[in-house]
C-alpha cells in the first residue's frame, strides 16, 4: 500500500491533479477497511502474550513493527495528501494566469490599431468598441483580483518560514536562559564556598586552645612548633627551668653537654613566658644571673642548654658590666606605649645584647584597653629577647635590617 500511495508523480494540469488526488481519496478509503484486521490482530497477539506464550516475544516484536509500518503508512499519506492539494491548487492558479494571459495577448491588437477614422460614422465607431473594451477590462477584474491570493503552496512555505524564525527564536532565548542559570549556579556556589570556609574558620577557632597576647605576655597553644636556636644564641645567661609539675630543676654547670641547637616546641597546655625574677649583673658579682621562666620556656627552648656556653654568657655580661653592649635599635611605624615606658625604666637605657632568637608562632588577641584585636590569626615571626624587651621581625633578614613587624613587648616583672 506505501508503494501504490508514493508511486504517483505530480500532475502538471489540472484534470490530472483531481484525477490523482481522488485515487489518493480511493487509497485511504482501502486503508480504512482494513482497520478491522488491524484491530483484531492486535487483540489476538496481546492475549497470546498475556497467556505466557511461548512465542510472545516474537509476537510483542510482530506487533510492534505492525504498529510502526501503518503509522508510516498513515503518516505518508497525510503528507502526500497535503502535497497533492497544493499541486492542484497551483496547477488551478496557472491555468487562471494563463487564460487571463492569453485573453490580454488577444486584445493587444485592438490597442495597436493606428485607424483613427476617416468620417464621423468611423470614428463613432471607434468610441463604441473602445467603450466595449473597456467593460470586457472591467468584467475580468475579478479574475485578475484571483490571481493576486496566496496559493497553498506558497502559505506552506511561509508556514516554514515563520516555523524556522520560531526555532531559531527559541535557540537563541535557551542559550540566554543557559548562560543566566550558569551565571546564577556560579554565584549560588561561590556564596556557599565562602560560607563554607566562614564556617570551618570558625569552627577552627573554638576549637583551638586559649591563646592570648596581652601587654608583655604571650600564652602559645598547644599545636606543636620548632625553634631553631644558633650555636651564638646559646650564648645566654645560667636559667632555672620550671617544668609543667611547678617543679624547678637548675641547669647543672658542671658538666656541660654538647651544644645542641635545634629545640622543638613541646605540647603545653599554657606555653607563658613568665619571668618572675630577674638579676641584672650589676647587682651582684658573685651570684649566677637568675633567670627564672615559666613551665612554657621548656618547651620553647627544650630541656637542656649548652652549660659550657652558659657560663661563658654569665662571664661575659660580667666583665661587660661597666662596657655594656648597644643593640641595634629597633625601628616601628608608630611609637606605642611600650616604648614610653621602656624610657621610663631604670638601666634600660643601656640595652643589653641579644639574649635569645628563634621562630615564635604569635596570636593577637586583644589590643590596647581590652578591646578585641582586627585581626586574631596565629602569625609565625622571627623574635628576639633583648633583655627585658621581647621584639618581632617577619624573618632574620628584617632583624638585621631592624625592621619591626609589630609592637615590641617589655617583659619586665610580667606575670
Amino acid at each position: 500500500m506505501i508503494a501504490k500511495v508514493t508511486a504517483p508523480d505530480l500532475a502538471q494540469d489540472v484534470a490530472g491533479a483531481e484525477v490523482l488526488l481522488s485515487r489518493h481519496q480511493e487509497h485511504k478509503t482501502e486503508i480504512d477497511t482494513r482497520a478491522d484486521a488491524f484491530t483484531n490482530f492486535y487483540a489476538t497477539g496481546n492475549t497470546l502474550i498475556n497467556q505466557g506464550h511461548f512465542l510472545a516475544n516474537e509476537i510483542q516484536d510482530k506487533i510492534r513493527v505492525l504498529e510502526q509500518r501503518k503509522h508510516l503508512l498513515n503518516d505518508t499519506w497525510e503528507r502526500r495528501k497535503i502535497i497533492y492539494e497544493q499541486n492542484l491548487d497551483t496547477q488551478m492558479f496557472k491555468r487562471e494566469a494563463d487564460l487571463l494571459e492569453n485573453w490580454i495577448v488577444s486584445r493587444e491588437p485592438t490597442l495597436q490599431d493606428g485607424k483613427l477614422g476617416e468620417s464621423i460614422p468611423q470614428v463613432e465607431e471607434l468610441i463604441r468598441k473602445h467603450e466595449d473594451f473597456e467593460k470586457t477590462i472591467e468584467a475580468q477584474e475579478d479574475k485578475f483580483h484571483a490571481l493576486r491570493r496566496i496559493t497553498l503552496l506558497e502559505r506552506a512555505f511561509q508556514r516554514q518560514q515563520e516555523a524556522e524564525l520560531a526555532a531559531r527564536q527559541a535557540e537563541k532565548e535557551r542559550v540566554e536562559k543557559e548562560r543566566v542559570e550558569a551565571r546564577k549556579r556560579r554565584e549560588v556556589q561561590r556564596i556557599t564556598d565562602e560560607r563554607r570556609r566562614e564556617g570551618e574558620r570558625r569552627q577552627g577557632q573554638r576549637d583551638l586552645r586559649p591563646g592570648q597576647e596581652m601587654n608583655g605576655g604571650i600564652e602559645i597553644s598547644d599545636k606543636p612548633t620548632s625553634v631553631v636556636i644558633t650555636d651564638q644564641d646559646l650564648q645566654a645567661p645560667v636559667i632555672l627551668v620550671s617544668n609543667l609539675s611547678g617543679r624547678n630543676s637548675p641547669v647543672d654547670t658542671q658538666n656541660p653537654d654538647p651544644v645542641e641547637s635545634d629545640y622543638s616546641l613541646a605540647r603545653s597546655k599554657s606555653a607563658v613566658i613568665d619571668f618572675q625574677s630577674l638579676r641584672l649583673p650589676h647587682e651582684t658579682a658573685d651570684s649566677p644571673i637568675g633567670l627564672q621562666k615559666s613551665s612554657s620556656i621548656s618547651s620553647l627552648f627544650g630541656d637542656r642548654l649548652n652549660r659550657k656556653g652558659d657560663i661563658k654568657r654569665a662571664e661575659s655580661m660580667k666583665s661587660d658590666l661597666k662596657k655594656p653592649k648597644r643593640t641595634p635599635s629597633f625601628t616601628t611605624r608608630r611609637r606605642t606605649q611600650s616604648f614610653r615606658k621602656l624610657q621610663k625604666l631604670e638601666q634600660l637605657d643601656q640595652l643589653p645584647p641579644v639574649e635569645i632568637q628563634g621562630i615564635l608562632d604569635r596570636k593577637h588577641e586583644l589590643q590596647s584597653g581590652g578591646k578585641k584585636a582586627a585581626i586574631r590569626s596565629w602569625k609565625t615571626l622571627y623574635t628576639v629577647l633583648c633583655g627585658q624587651l621581647l621584639c618581632f621581625f617577619k624573618d632574620q633578614d628584617d632583624f638585621v635590617a631592624s625592621k619591626a613587624a609589630t609592637s615590641p613587648i617589655i617583659i619586665f616583672k610580667a606575670k
